[in-house]
């Protein structure tokens, strides 16, 4: 037995309870690991298939619903270990930079998101120097 003093009480741990313990917590963590990956991966999908920032809209409202992000930096975080997992081959960056320039003086949704694009992936090119 393993005793603990956790806070105001005492704990006490079987090593059965130890092993089980520490199986539940890898499997946990290697259950939301496997999950995280797969949905970079979707999202890496919906990038390389969109044809206009329309489908760029729609990736956003992916990754806010399904990340539970609550501000940009949580967006640019997911997008920069996005493009950091799998980066953009020359025609989806040629793509984004067309948008980008053609959205750029505008205000809306679509200057957001194609600007945020743009920036994340910058990003990841200025951390791979």
């Amino acid at each position: 037995m393993i005793l603990k003093e956790a806070s105001s009480y005492i704990v006490l741990f079987s090593k059965m309870d130890i092993i089980v313990f520490n199986f539940l917590h890898n499997f946990n963590k290697s259950f939301f690991f496997r999950k995280y990956k797969f949905l970079i991966n979707c999202v890496r999908s919906r990038i390389r298939y969109s044809k206009s920032p329309n489908d760029l809209v729609v990736t956003l409202k992916f990754i806010c619903y399904w990340f539970n992000c609550k501000s940009n930096d949580d967006i640019s975080n997911i997008l920069t270990s996005c493009f950091t997992i799998y980066p953009l081959n020359d025609y989806e960056i040629e793509k984004l930079s067309k948008w980008e320039q053609y959205y750029q003086r505008e205000t809306g949704i679509n200057s957001f998101t194609t600007t945020l694009f743009w920036i994340c992936y910058i990003q990841v090119i200025m951390e791979q120097i």
